[in-house]
């Protein structure tokens, strides 16, 4: 039987900075899995998306990724795009209401 996980729903979960980089190494461990849809909606994961991008990253399989509300930056933004379109079959990647494009600052 196949044990494979394909959709992890973490939305809602107040996670945090530690959080976000426990959810790292976790994901980090078991790339190329076969993980399709990641929805980590309304958390605030600080700077933890340094160590999110290169896990969900390992994961090629990866089609969707949802990151509303996450209060990411620009530059976390742009390091998930960046970061994820190489060699996935990522196709949906939702940002919508987080601190991009100097929204933050203005």
């Amino acid at each position: 039987s196949d044990s494979t996980v394909h959709t992890v729903d973490l939305k809602n979960n107040k996670f945090g900075a530690k959080s976000g980089a426990a959810l790292a190494r976790v994901l980090g461990g078991r790339g190329t899995s076969g993980l399709r849809k990641m929805l980590l909606d309304d958390n605030d994961f600080g700077d933890s998306w340094k160590e999110l991008v290169p896990a969900l990253a390992a994961h090629r399989s990866l089609e969707e990724l949802s990151l509303h509300r996450c209060k990411l930056s620009d530059e976390a933004g742009a390091a998930f795009a960046e970061g994820l379109v190489k060699e996935s079959k990522l196709h949906t990647v939702n940002l919508d209401d987080n601190h991009l494009c100097g929204a933050a600052g203005a």
